[in-house]
């Protein structure tokens, strides 16, 4: 009786050793990868280190990210046991702001681990920033001029061209010191109010159209208007 317990406890353990010889492993070094602060725009890139750990062949059929701001590019799809191989991630952080993960997949046939996820992680500061970033006012009188200033200022790392600046109500305009701003310059959005008599509130937007792509601005124009015996 023992002697075919022993018998069988050998078959389990050599099923178990077989089930896992010859199989690959796929490690990685750094999973996670933190970038920072970064401006709007900016093009952030990081190389993973992969490594086959295992004693077969290491196979990655497949690479997925989690969406279309990022991309991978992988040196080698197929890795000898011992071999490493580097995958490049690209981010574009156009159109992010705050903080951001962005994940990638690896697929592959690692019998322990056949996903992988790889990370890239940070923060994401506006290109432009606009202060105020409205313009709520009280207390404007029908046909008095009520002047404000904005600040604008580029942050990021290319030249910024204002086309045009335009307004969505005519007791509106607004013009800018000067139009092109290189990185790290600001400028002066100046407003002008001039409310017409017969109505309460003043809603409007100033549009600032930029000659290059996602730096348009948008900047609310609110206000409450007295009556005229006020």
């Amino acid at each position: 009786m023992l002697c075919r317990f022993l018998l069988l406890i050998n078959f389990i353990l050599c099923c178990a050793l077989a089930a896992h010889a010859g199989a690959p492993r796929l490690e990685v070094s750094s999973p996670e990868f933190d970038f920072g602060q970064v401006y709007a725009g900016e093009q952030v890139e990081h190389l993973f280190q992969l490594n086959n750990q295992g004693d077969a062949a290491l196979v990655i059929d497949r690479v997925r990210s989690s969406c279309g701001c990022t991309a991978a590019l992988l040196s080698a799809s197929t890795l000898a046991p011992g071999e490493s191989a580097e995958l490049k991630v690209h981010f574009d952080s156009t159109r992010f702001s705050h903080e951001v993960v962005k994940t990638v997949y690896l697929y592959s046939n690692d019998p322990q681990r056949p996903v992988v996820q790889l990370s890239l992680r940070g923060l994401v500061q506006p290109e432009i920033t606009v202060v105020p970033r409205e313009l709520d006012l009280d207390d404007l009188r029908p046909d008095v001029v009520r002047e404000e200033v904005v600040t604008i200022e580029n942050h990021g790392a290319r030249t910024l061209r204002y086309s045009s600046v335009t307004a969505t109500a005519a007791e509106v305009s607004a013009t800018l010191d000067k139009d092109e701003l290189g990185a790290g310059e600001q400028t002066t959005l100046r407003v002008r109010l001039t409310p017409g008599g017969g109505r309460d509130r003043l809603n409007a937007y100033i549009i600032l159209t930029c000659a290059q792509s996602n730096c348009d601005l948008r900047v609310p124009v609110f206000g409450r208007v007295l009556a005229a015996h006020q």
